[in-house]
């Protein structure tokens, strides 16, 4: 027998209706009102038992260090943890007790001559509210085990803060630095130098050759080379040799050496070169303290039979400086030494060919508003070189042997010029 589909339906919502009637009028079976599910109390576990480690230490807290607990028969051993002897704790002690102080009368213009009560000093008591608690000493905490036999820990005496003085006004930090103040003095400036070489070597071919002389200015204040802040100076000079100056006179018609002077200390060579004429850079005692100039060379005049008299001496000098610069041995540059910076400087002086062999001394000085600031001096040697050198060092050291040796090359010489010529005459 075949339902119908109309009837399967009605049969469904039959169905569902009874469920929904069921829910809704039966909550004894979902829980008190609302339909709220049942509360379901907590499962209750049996408690686990602790598990204990044997022979496990432990500490309690006490005075100084930890005091040092086991378990069971094992005790620490005495000699590395020994026990702790009790301490007393210090009592406390009580404040001070002052006297009041007495009231102060008031003053004479005071209004119906009240008294005045005194302000509490220093040392009256406070109020018992302003009173410092005081510190009771702390008993030792109970054993955890009262099995095992340790001694009681003890408490640390409370001690007092140590009270910081006041800092003083007048004390200063030893830490502060010290600022240079505006009148703190400037570094002063000195000259530094040096020459473009140290040895010239002389040999047969020699025709002179240049040094040049440079430097610089330490701790220069001049902005620009054109500033003119600075003067340098520079003299070379040569060994100190014996000059004999005399002097020719008309006498009957002829040429002949009336007087003659002789000077120690004669500058074999001398040269000054500066950054304008010397008379304008100092006074002529500090040109004549340091020879700076022809003026100023020392010259020192050996009496003799033949010595001019004192008025003529200086015309005497003039006359060695005269001769030496015709023979190029003393030089003058007033405008030689350029500046070519704040603090660079640079000159050139030239040697000539029949400069004296020896050595040469150059002295570089800094001025300043015609003061002598600073000094710099450097050597330079002039040494033979080659067959020069030998026959040189030959003549002076055995000077026999060489006279006997030129002898016999002039007569060799003479012998084969006499064969030769004799020999073409016929």
């Amino acid at each position: 027998m075949q339902i119908s589909p109309s009837l399967q339906l009605a049969r469904k919502c039959g169905a569902a209706a009874v469920a929904l009637l069921a829910v809704a009028f039966a909550p004894s079976a979902f829980g008190q009102g609302g339909g709220q599910w049942p509360q379901q109390a907590p499962q209750q576990y049996p408690p686990q038992p602790q598990m204990q480690v044997p022979n496990q230490p432990q500490y309690q807290q006490g005075y100084g260090r930890p005091q040092y607990q086991g378990y069971g028969q094992q005790q620490p051993n005495p000699q590395l943890y020994p026990p702790l002897e009790p301490q007393q704790a210090y009592p406390s002690q009580a404040p001070q007790q002052v006297a009041p102080a007495a009231p102060i009368p008031a003053p004479a213009g005071g209004v119906g001559g009240a008294q005045v009560p005194a302000y509490p000093s220093a040392q009256q008591p406070l109020p018992p509210q302003q009173q410092p608690a005081q510190v009771m000493p702390a008993q030792p905490a109970p054993s955890q085990h009262p099995s095992a036999g340790t001694a009681p820990a003890v408490a640390p005496p409370a001690v007092a803060a140590p009270s910081r003085p006041a800092p003083s006004q007048a004390t200063k930090p030893t830490g502060a630095l010290q600022q240079p103040g505006p009148s703190a003095e400037l570094p002063k400036e000195r000259v530094e130098a040096d020459v473009s070489t140290r040895s010239v070597a002389i040999t047969s071919s020699f025709t002179g050759t240049e040094i040049v002389v440079f430097g610089s200015v330490e701790n220069s204040r001049q902005e620009t080379a054109e500033s003119g802040l600075y003067d340098i100076a520079i003299t070379i000079e040569g060994t100190s040799t014996p000059v004999v100056t005399r002097k020719k006179e008309n006498v009957g018609g002829l040429w002949i050496n009336t007087k003659a002077q002789t000077f120690n200390g004669v500058p074999s060579y001398y040269a000054i070169v500066s950054t304008r004429p010397v008379a304008e850079i100092a006074e002529p005692s500090v040109l004549h303290a340091n020879q700076i100039g022809f003026e100023h060379i020392s010259m020192k005049a050996i009496a003799g039979v033949k010595a001019p008299p004192a008025s003529e001496l200086e015309s005497f000098k003039e006359a060695v400086i005269r001769r030496k610069q015709a023979d190029k041995l003393y030089q003058k540059s007033d405008y030689g030494v350029a500046f070519i910076g704040r603090s660079l400087f640079r000159s050139a002086v030239n040697l000539p060919a029949n400069v004296p062999v020896g050595p040469l001394v150059a002295h570089v000085y800094l001025f300043k508003d015609g003061k002598l600031l600073s000094k710099y001096s450097s050597k330079v040697s002039l040494q033979r070189e080659g067959i020069e050198r030998y026959m040189h060092d030959f003549a002076f050291d055995y000077p026999l042997f060489y006279g006997i040796f030129a002898v016999f090359i002039a007569v060799a010489a003479g012998l084969i010029a006499s064969s030769l010529f004799k020999k073409g005459s016929h």
